[in-house]
């Protein structure tokens, strides 16, 4: 999903401000804490991770460079 489908589907969520995001990562995070499911999204929590059922997932878990993780 492309940032500006994040932005709209965050607005629906009922995030205020989601056009001030300026990252996928941070965007994705703020989602998951607005439907009150851990905010771990490109954490060190997906290396543990077995929530088969998260729409985050495929991106998640995809390899990235250890500079962009921040």
């Amino acid at each position: 999903m492309e940032l500006e489908e994040l932005r709209s589907l965050a607005q629906a969520e009922g995030i205020i401000r989601a056009n001030s995001f300026c990252t996928r990562k941070n965007l994705i995070r703020a989602i998951q804490r607005e439907r009150d499911q851990r905010d771990c999204f490109m954490t060190d929590e997906r290396f543990l991770c077995h929530d088969v059922n998260c729409e985050w997932k495929n991106d998640c878990k995809r390899l990235v460079a250890e500079w962009l993780r921040w």
